[in-house]
């Protein structure tokens, strides 16, 4: 009796340590198969840390370099095509450009001029409406299949962000901090700071990679122009969303449109660039070519 449940274990580990050896077999035939580097493929040196910083380099400093002389015309742009915008949709926003505070570089930020703007408070209905669609959420979202816990967690984190703005709302109405006018300048300002990121991030991955010249230097600069014309977009988006609300709904479309969405919209594009790169070849034995795909 007392052999049985050793002989049973050494069983079961005979049994994993085999799945484990085939599992390991397959990771290794994966990355013969796709080009990618085994286990004993060397690793980067000093002596290859020139070459790196210079791909870094180029691949960051020319878009940095045209995002810095072009940034008058880029918020200049920004301001007319808000102009136009706000003019067909009705919004009464005005905005302008100012140098930075302390700023001796001829840096520029777009500042709200908009004197009759005020924050729209909500109403007592909306407040209930709102409180209502939140515990809807919250409960509905429980009935949930396993297989949609990444939805529900996303939508229970916007109504928990939603919930704090409703109870900032009815205990301090009056301390709201921001109007439509100054909520579209932050957001334009962190867009271009946004910007200005963009190409070191590139850079960082993307860019040590070996890639042609050409790519190297056009692709950051392509990538900012798609951004140039996003982001202020998807910020009047914002402001035309909060203008047919209230100012309580700010916090959700900040989260939900805001930052973190141009984050998730740089990761797609750049797991986009990494898809269009050619897969490298292995080399098998004796110098040939795997042929196998």
């Amino acid at each position: 009796m007392n052999s049985r449940p050793s002989l049973q274990a050494q069983a079961q580990h005979a049994l994993h340590g085999a799945a484990l050896r085939r599992a390991c077999e397959q990771v290794q035939d994966w990355r013969v198969r796709h080009g990618q580097p085994t286990a004993d493929a060397p690793v980067v040196t000093a002596r290859h840390l020139p070459a790196l910083l210079g791909r870094l380099l180029l691949s960051a400093g020319p878009a940095l370099a045209v995002l810095w002389v072009l940034q008058p015309q880029i918020l200049l742009g920004w301001l007319t095509l808000v102009g136009w915008w706000c003019q067909a949709l009705g919004l009464p926003l005005q905005l302008q450009l100012q140098p930075l505070p302390l700023n001796r570089t001829g840096w520029l930020q777009l500042v709200g001029d908009s004197p009759g703007d005020s924050t729209l408070l909500p109403s007592v209905q909306a407040l209930v409406w709102t409180a209502a669609v939140c515990a809807l959420v919250w409960l509905g979202s429980a009935r949930w299949p396993d297989r949609w816990l990444p939805l529900r967690v996303l939508l229970r984190a916007l109504v928990g962000v939603q919930l704090a703005a409703l109870l900032f709302v009815v205990l301090l109405p009056s301390q709201f901090p921001y109007t439509l006018t100054s909520h579209l300048t932050t957001l334009l300002n962190l867009g271009y700071g946004f910007m200005a990121v963009v190409p070191v991030l590139l850079s960082l991955g993307w860019g040590l990679l070996a890639l042609p010249l050409w790519q190297r230097l056009l692709v950051p600069l392509v990538l900012l122009a798609y951004l140039a014309v996003l982001l202020p977009h998807k910020a009047l988006l914002q402001v035309w969303l909060l203008s047919h609300s209230s100012v309580v709904h700010m916090p959700v479309f900040y989260v939900a449109l805001g930052p973190l969405l141009d984050l998730m919209v740089f990761i797609a594009l750049y797991g986009w660039l990494l898809s269009l790169r050619p897969q490298t070849v292995s080399v098998g034995p004796g110098g040939a070519k795997d042929p196998r795909p």
